[in-house]
């Protein structure tokens, strides 16, 4: 009996079979019975009326509604008379939008693809399970247009990240015979990350490379933006929106920063002394 398809498998291959018609739009193919017909042979559906034929469609709307694809082809024919005629103003043509279009680019790993998102960030960190359980709310929240609650999402899974840094420098200390700033223990994890930062600068020449150049250059950065979106995000006082572009690029972000904090980890406990 072979295995149901999951919701991110049936994403993944949607996006794929529109990345495919895309690329051969100048043939007309931005259809969508050409997106459907490729997305149900590459995933072996064999009921056309079953929960997997539904679930396909539902996916394939949902992308309607995410705002990376928009019915119609151009405006050809839209100002025509008869209104009966079929214009590439109207379904089944579609186009993408600018969202959809970045997520394209890289839709193997792109937060619209979530099944390929977390496939890259346990290749390139494997965060715990702490840390992955807020990543994946976070995509469900920016793949149902709740960007606010992706910002804060992702914010405590970095929080997550720092505070398993913390724990770790706390045993390397322990282990050297020495007693931890007690801002380590702080409540407060922007303090925190502050006393893991003086603990590390001083001993940041035994570093190997890449770590060397990455933490210089986005440790400090990436944190701040993701605690920054994260306070607009989640402060009571605060009625700002965090558009798509921001929680995207948070998400993005993500997984460098989980990879960083991976080999962060990885020094302390090598070559921290």
């Amino acid at each position: 009996m072979s295995t149901p398809l999951d919701y991110g498998t049936i994403r993944a291959e949607l996006l794929r079979a529109v990345q495919e018609c895309w690329k051969k739009r100048g043939d007309g193919l931005n259809q969508q019975d050409n997106v459907l017909r490729e997305a149900v042979k590459s995933l072996d559906i064999k009921d056309e009326k079953g929960p997997e034929a539904l679930a396909l469609l539902a996916q394939w709307h949902d992308l309607f509604r995410g705002g990376y694809l928009s019915w119609g082809r151009d405006l050809t024919g839209s100002h025509s008379d008869n209104y009966s005629q079929l214009t590439d103003a109207s379904p089944p043509w579609f186009h993408l939008t600018e969202q959809g279009e970045v997520a394209l680019q890289n839709f193997s790993r792109d937060p619209a693809n979530p099944k390929g998102y977390l496939a890259d960030l346990n290749q390139k960190a494997a965060p715990s399970s702490v840390s992955m359980s807020y990543i994946q709310e976070a995509l469900v929240a920016y793949n149902s247009s709740c960007h606010k609650a992706t910002a804060v999402m992702v914010g405590v899974a970095t929080e997550s990240l720092i505070l398993e840094i913390r724990d770790t420098l706390v045993q390397r200390i322990l282990s050297l015979g020495r007693t931890p700033n007690k801002k380590l223990s702080h409540w407060m994890v922007k303090n925190v990350l502050e006393a893991i930062e003086k603990e590390i600068e001083p001993k940041k020449g035994s570093m190997l490379r890449p770590l060397s150049e990455s933490y210089p250059r986005f440790w400090i950065s990436f944190n701040e933006q993701i605690r920054i979106a994260r306070n607009d995000a989640g402060h009571p006082t605060s009625i700002g929106l965090i558009d798509q572009r921001t929680a995207h690029a948070l998400l993005l972000i993500f997984p460098a920063l989980a990879e960083m904090a991976k080999d962060l980890q990885s020094w302390i406990q090598t070559r921290f002394s």
